[in-house]
């Protein structure tokens, strides 16, 4: 995708609307399953503690395509909530306070 921003270069990313993989999916036999990703700044809370976390969005079926080795939790279910998060090793510094992550990268 190409975005057009009058007075600058034009900025180039690897990306698709959201709408696409589904339509894919929809309309192209050979298209099994899809999942989407998405990234976005999220406040995060552990304990009385708040910041600012860059963070990725995923599609509740996002484990089963992509096989994550799981510290716990079944990945055909684990993101099925709206209130799981996977947390890989590079967040650890802010999320000292948290439970112990679900996913290790």
């Amino acid at each position: 995708m190409t975005f057009h921003v009058p007075g600058r270069s034009d900025i180039v990313t690897a990306q698709t609307t959201m709408p696409l993989t589904v339509a894919m999916h929809d309309q192209i036999p050979e298209v099994t399953s899809h999942t989407r990703l998405a990234r976005q700044s999220m406040t995060m809370i552990a304990g009385d503690r708040q910041f600012s976390e860059k963070v990725g969005t995923v599609d509740p079926n996002f484990c089963r395509l992509f096989r994550l080795p799981l510290v716990s939790g079944n990945p055909r279910t684990v993101l099925s909530r709206p209130d799981v998060s996977l947390f890989p090793n590079v967040s650890r510094a802010n999320i000292s306070a948290m439970p112990v992550p679900l996913a290790r990268s």
